[in-house]
């Protein structure tokens, strides 16, 4: 705390940089202790308190609490911070998965999807067919010329 020409007191803002290893789970060197969602300063209808999952609420080991990004090394001292950074940080690819899988797994997986995806385009073909036959029989029933 700092006191200005006028006798009040005021805090001034650490210059320190922050940062979040999230594979280690420390910020500043810190370990993280606990990692819960924000509480949002609303509330619902029944006065139940609204989570924030995208911005944590981080416990360290030294007793302190810092916020941070769910998706990102983001950290700050302040709470409101964190949303206004999600709308940059939600632009950024995931980072990859650090569980490497076997190649015959992920043409497992390919070919799972690929025969989800056909059956779907089947069925969206057939529907468009019949709502197509539909349409025609309704303009030959109003004598629509086509």
């Amino acid at each position: 705390m700092t006191t200005s020409a006028g006798g009040r007191h005021f805090h001034r803002r650490s210059k320190e940089t922050v940062r979040r290893t999230a594979l280690s789970r420390t910020v500043n060197g810190v370990e993280v202790v606990r990692d819960e969602p924000t509480e949002a300063p609303l509330r619902d209808k029944d006065r139940k308190p609204i989570l924030w999952t995208q911005t944590r609420k981080l416990l360290l080991a030294d007793g302190s609490t810092i916020y941070g990004c769910a998706h990102c090394d983001y950290v700050n001292h302040n709470p409101r911070s964190i949303r206004p950074h999600l709308r940059h940080c939600k632009k950024r690819p995931a980072a990859p998965s650090t569980a490497t899988a076997a190649p015959t797994d992920l043409v497992g997986e390919l070919v799972t999807s690929y025969e989800k995806l056909a059956t779907d385009r089947q069925e969206w073909k057939e529907r468009a067919l019949s709502a197509e036959h539909q349409l025609r029989m309704v303009r030959i029933a109003l004598g629509a010329t086509t």
